[in-house]
């Protein structure tokens, strides 16, 4: 989560190193939740259609933060070619589908949305290759808790 508030940080035109940003978030495990002091913090229902057009209406406003399922996150972005100098995000194992080896809590930034299509970031894979794109039922489909951060005024707080 820290280099995915560094990135709406850098775009704000503050520089702040990703561990500055980590120390500000306090200790892990670190959630949407715990990033409240960084903007409006909404624990939306993903299956309401409600609120993925609240989503799209703070899309439309300016980049915010969501929680998806690694698995699919993962799988849509290894679609484009993109590897990560971290490793894998998630791996199938024994068989189960992606979904439910997911690494849990994964953040992802949300850019834009147009066409039926979401624009995002996602700090886990090099920035070569990015922004990524994701279309709307793939992105509902690993939307996972719904968490949806809106950045307030971040420079005030760093």
């Amino acid at each position: 989560m820290a280099a995915c508030l560094r990135m709406v940080l850098s775009r704000a035109g503050v520089a702040r190193g990703e561990h500055e940003v980590r120390e500000a978030l306090g200790p892990p495990p670190l959630t949407l939740e715990c990033a409240e002091a960084f903007g409006d913090h909404y624990p939306l229902d993903p299956d309401n259609p409600a609120n993925l057009d609240f989503l799209l209406q703070v899309v439309d406003r300016g980049w915010c933060l969501v929680e998806v399922r690694g698995g699919p996150a993962a799988h849509n972005a290894g679609l484009g070619g993109l590897n990560s100098p971290h490793g894998a995000l998630a791996l199938p194992r024994h068989g189960l589908p992606l979904e439910m080896t997911a690494t849990p809590h994964h953040i992802i930034v949300l850019t834009a949305q147009e066409s039926g299509a979401l624009t995002y970031l996602d700090p886990w894979y090099s920035s070569s290759g990015q922004p990524l794109r994701v279309n709307r039922t793939d992105f509902i489909a690993s939307w996972w808790t719904g968490a949806l951060l809106v950045p307030s005024d971040l420079a005030s707080k760093m």
